[in-house]
């Protein structure tokens, strides 16, 4: 779960779900299907290009969301294991960590 900004949050379940809620009234008002092997690893992204989220999966991949199309606009590839652990580094890069017991920097 992630903080999306002061009256929405965030939610990527087990079953591949995007789920953005309202605070206040516990509502969903979002929904995106990203894929079954996905893990709860989310950060959201801003000053990129939009709004976007970030997504580590248990497939070892990382997948960057557009919240405008509700599509996938680039799947990140290099852990041998689960992502766990994402986080934004600056403006244009983000570090992640894994199962493998490797940290990885990436740019966007």
């Amino acid at each position: 779960m992630a903080k999306f900004d002061k009256l929405h949050i965030c939610i990527h379940n087990m079953v591949g779900d995007i789920v953005f809620m309202d605070i206040l009234t516990g509502k969903s008002i979002k929904f995106i299907f990203s894929h079954p092997k996905s893990d709860s690893s989310m950060i959201k992204l801003s000053g990129i290009s939009g709004n976007q989220v970030v997504c580590g999966c248990i497939d070892r991949s990382i997948q960057v969301w557009d919240l405008k199309t509700n599509k996938c606009i680039k799947t990140l590839k290099g852990h041998t294991s689960d992502v766990i652990s994402i986080t934004k580094l600056n403006r244009t890069q983000l570090i992640s960590g894994g199962y493998d017991r490797t940290i990885r920097i990436w740019d966007l």
